[in-house]
């Protein structure tokens, strides 16, 4: 399974990570990053009372479920 981990600061400077599982094989660094761009601008998404202010990193993880 693919999952996308895409970092953030809110605006009181705390970290925070969204996490997507299940994406696509082949993510462009400009499709995450647009993605990443879309989500502070849409402005939908709060920690406690915070709303995002920027974006950090992201990272691609992929793993195997065995069994």
């Amino acid at each position: 399974m693919n999952t996308l981990v895409c970092k953030f600061k809110n605006k009181a400077g705390k970290a925070v990570s969204l996490r997507v599982p299940n994406v696509k094989d082949g993510l462009t660094a400009e499709e995450v990053n647009g993605l990443m761009a879309l989500i502070i601008s849409s402005n939908i998404f709060f920690v406690g009372d915070q709303e995002l202010a920027s974006a950090v990193s992201n990272e691609f993880n992929t793993s195997t479920v065995l069994g």
